[in-house]
């Protein structure tokens, strides 16, 4: 008798990335719930450095993960899957999903993202028509808002089949006090700055600290940036230097005495360090525009620490940020924006206490871990959902 939910994606042991982080979310909520659950690790042999590329360690993992799919699905009554957006990807879920569709598994798959729509529309025709028999067979597509419940679009009945789970958010929120809120710097402190997420180009690092050298330049000097993540890159970046390389460019400028004391970087945070940077920092910035950006689960977490978050009006951020309400909107790729904004902050401007109560109402609302597992555990348990 088929009891089991099989899981397969990413853990997150190696590359911290976005959905690894809610895989792993996912599969503690099941646990703790005394759900049967059997899990396969798409990522068991690590990640590589540049998403979306092949190689032979790859495909190594991807043949593996397929046949230990297969393996488990005959005892499966659910095949949940966080889905591919690269080519070798997209030919491991087809045949993952085709094989549970043969021994007719209830398929939910879920697109951390907002991907593959652009995915399909930019892929060759013979893949197109793999993404469209392999999502066809599919009963249930989640995303994780209502602006992006259009990426399965080039699929029948994907209207019907669509559903919205906002994601959750990964810390330890028993640690935050309750209705708790953050105060503005005193005249003598300094303001915090924090970006908490991977260090790709198009996640606006780079902006962020040329801001903070026009800030200085400027004669601004109250404020320091914590920049914290791991320096990733994928084959939509289209940068001209390799991750190694966009790593030293930043330790380089870093070295620089004009800007070394306001802004650092300190690598991977997690655990206690993670907790203390949320806990002191002011404001949470992320100026993406990453192409395939979701919702961000690092804006989740400031939010839950009632902190207002500076970002980009991009895919499914504006579910999570309401410009002048919990934040405010900067214009992606324009270090202008992003250091006009600041200045609001740092010369009092901006009602600050007001955006860090409706910050943590707004995740109070929307974005805990009680609801995201209360909408997804419907889908992957009821026949009819």
């Amino acid at each position: 008798m088929r009891k089991s939910i099989l899981l397969v994606g990413p853990r997150a042991r190696h590359v911290k990335t976005g959905v690894g982080v809610a895989f792993e979310l996912l599969i503690e909520s099941l646990e703790a719930q005394n759900q049967s659950v059997s899990i396969v690790n798409t990522q068991w042999g690590g990640a590589v450095k540049k998403s979306g590329t092949f190689n032979l360690k790859r495909a190594f993992t991807v043949a593996a993960s397929v046949a230990h799919a297969w393996w488990k699905l005959p005892t499966a009554k659910t095949l949940y899957m966080p889905i591919a957006t690269s080519n070798l990807g997209a030919l491991r879920d087809f045949l993952i999903i085709g094989f549970a569709a043969m021994l007719r598994v209830r398929i939910v798959v879920h697109l951390h993202g907002s991907g593959l729509k652009p995915f399909y529309e930019n892929s060759a025709s013979w893949m197109q028509n793999i993404l469209v028999k392999t999502y066809s067979v599919a009963d249930c597509y989640v995303v994780l808002g209502e602006l992006l419940k259009d990426q399965f679009s080039f699929v029948p009945n994907w209207e019907t089949k669509t559903k919205v789970v906002r994601n959750g958010t990964p810390i330890d929120t028993s640690e935050i006090p309750e209705s708790y809120t953050k105060r503005s710097p005193e005249k003598r402190d300094s303001w915090r700055f924090l970006f908490l997420s991977n260090l790709m180009p198009t996640k606006g690092y780079v902006e962020i600290v040329q801001a903070c050298q026009d800030l200085l330049d400027e004669g601004i000097t109250n404020f320091h940036c914590d920049l914290c993540g791991e320096f990733l890159s994928s084959v939509i970046e289209q940068s001209e230097n390799t991750v190694e390389e966009q790593r030293e460019s930043l330790l380089q400028k870093l070295r620089d005495p004009a800007i070394a004391g306001n802004v650092t970087y300190h690598g991977v945070v997690t655990g206690k360090q993670k907790t203390n940077f949320l806990r002191d920092s002011n404001l949470l910035l992320l100026p993406t525009y990453h192409p395939w950006e979701g919702q961000p689960l690092c804006i989740n977490e400031a939010l839950a620490w009632a902190m207002p978050v500076i970002t980009t009006n991009h895919r499914g951020i504006p579910e999570q940020v309401i410009d002048g309400f919990n934040g405010y909107f900067v214009e992606p790729r324009s270090t202008e924006s992003l250091v006009e904004c600041l200045k609001q902050f740092l010369t009092d401007q901006a009602p600050y206490e007001q955006l860090s109560v409706n910050a943590r109402e707004h995740f109070e609302n929307c974005f805990t871990n009680e609801q995201h597992v209360a909408n997804l555990l419907p889908l992957l348990t009821s026949e009819n959902s």
